[in-house]
């Protein structure tokens, strides 16, 4: 069953409650004299609102600490992925650094493998999905802007990748930029 639907079927159970509640203190009493339903719902608002808040704010805390898991679990992965591709980072500059002499179909996959991957941490960094301040700490903010750099570097004709030449403007001013390596020591 859906949880609208099990909300709403609540909602009206509560209702039917309070009206054969009604129903009876109407017709028999309370069995207190002097009190009305009204003082009758009073008592019941407080309670009331108090499970509704804690139900609230316990959906609330269960859907942001979720979110946070599947953060630290997207972050601890991203990093896990970008430790085990510190090798392809040195062969892909090396391939680069000599791009102006032609490249072979393998090398061309390896740079847009390796591109690809960077675009999609990327992608996470910038929608929040991953903790920024750990990538940065890793070196992989640094990594995406010094690939980009590369790529920029690189004989036009030998990689024919205009979308990361235009992506390393983005990096354009960036420390990596300017020539800083990558944190490759970890």
């Amino acid at each position: 069953m859906k949880r609208d639907t099990a909300v709403a079927l609540a909602l009206v159970a509560a209702l039917a409650a309070m009206l054969a509640f009604w129903a009876f203190a109407t017709e028999y009493g309370t069995g207190f004299a002097g009190k009305t339903l009204w003082d009758w719902l009073e008592l019941l608002v407080v309670p009331l609102a108090l499970a509704l808040g804690g139900t609230i704010f316990a959906v609330y805390f269960t859907r942001h600490v979720e979110r946070r898991q599947r953060q630290t679990d997207l972050t601890v992965h991203l990093a896990e992925g970008y430790l085990d591709r510190f090798d392809e980072f040195q062969d892909v500059a090396e391939i680069l650094a000599r791009a102006g002499e032609g490249l072979t179909g393998t090398e061309r996959h390896r740079i847009r493998k390796l591109g690809n991957w960077l675009e999609a941490a990327a992608t996470l960094l910038n929608h929040g999905e991953v903790e920024e301040a750990l990538m940065r700490d890793l070196g992989l903010t640094t990594a995406i802007c010094v690939f980009y750099a590369w790529v920029a570097a690189a004989p036009p004709m030998a990689l024919d990748l205009a979308y990361w030449t235009e992506m390393a403007q983005c990096c354009a001013g960036s420390p990596a930029a300017a020539g800083k390596e990558t944190n490759r020591d970890g």
